[in-house]
């Protein structure tokens, strides 16, 4: 609850004052005027900070399609990587769609793994209850009405963590959003400069897709005082108003965090797609069918 302002005491004649008692009035004042402007500010403060989070999915308004149905009548798969779990669940949303923004922890180069029970009428958030019980040590939380950040609990509170590496301006002009997901480093210049990273714009880099996709849309941003979990999930949000050759991408990013900054450790920056299965017929109908 807000603090609430409280005037300065008043004495029951203010235009007279007895001697020594100066001091102590305005001493008074100035006390009650600044304690509550004081708690205020941190309270502020704190509003600001807890806004900067990804909101919890829990109870959310604002994830029309965690509420949508997958078209299997049931899916039963036993020991599959959480990511291409993730993969499955978007790829069945029978109406809408829904991406993913994934820091994974591997271990040996593998990532942990999870059991998809679905039954007859589950929905995505049905889903996403499953596997935030099978992976206690990852949150699910909301981004956007299509994007939910995947990532472990300890990883939004690390500071060596990369994704987590304060930026102060970030400008896209036109830039591919499936360039900017696979190669961070070569527009995030304090991201290079952490990761030791070879990048640049006079570098050269090869981007390599599988599929249909292309390089994705041309993003345009302009953001301030943000992370780079931040930049990266505010790209896949500016590729959700895609055209009809586009499609919402969302971005992995896994590394074994025992090696760290060690020599011979290994970052992935991917693309990570999980647009439906009818995604083309949705676009057919056109861009204000898709929920």
């Amino acid at each position: 609850m807000l603090a609430s302002y409280s005037s300065p005491r008043q004495v029951a004649n203010p235009g007279v004052r007895a001697p020594g008692q100066l001091n102590r009035l305005d001493e008074t004042k100035h006390s009650s005027w600044v304690f509550p402007h004081r708690i205020l500010f941190l309270l502020f403060a704190a509003i600001i900070a807890l806004g900067l989070r990804p909101r919890s999915v829990a109870g959310s308004s604002q994830a029309p399609t965690l509420n949508a149905v997958l078209r299997y009548r049931a899916l039963f798969v036993r020991g599959i990587p959480l990511t291409e779990a993730l993969r499955t669940i978007g790829a069945d949303v029978e109406k809408g769609y829904i991406s993913f923004g994934v820091e994974v922890y591997v271990t040996a180069g593998k990532e942990p793994v999870v059991d998809l029970d679905v039954p007859p009428g589950a929905s995505v958030d049905d889903v996403r209850r499953q596997l935030s019980r099978q992976l206690p040590q990852y949150e699910f939380d909301i981004v956007s009405p299509h994007l939910v950040s995947v990532c472990p609990k300890v990883a939004m509170r690390d500071p060596k963590d990369p994704l987590n590496i304060r930026v102060l301006r970030f400008d896209a002009n036109g830039e591919a959003a499936g360039a900017i997901l696979t190669w961070p480093e070569r527009f995030i210049p304090e991201l290079r400069q952490r990761t030791g990273s070879q990048g640049g714009a006079d570098n050269k880099h090869i981007d390599l897709y599988v599929g249909p996709v292309a390089v994705g849309t041309a993003v345009k941003l302009s953001l301030r005082n943000v992370t780079v979990r931040q930049i990266l999930c505010a790209v896949s949000e500016a590729t959700e108003d895609t055209g009809p050759k586009d499609v919402p991408l969302g971005w992995e990013y896994s590394f074994d965090p025992q090696m760290m900054f060690k020599p011979g450790a290994v970052q992935s920056w991917r693309l990570l797609m999980t647009f439906p299965h009818n995604w083309a017929e949705q676009v057919r109908e056109g861009p204000d069918k898709v929920p």
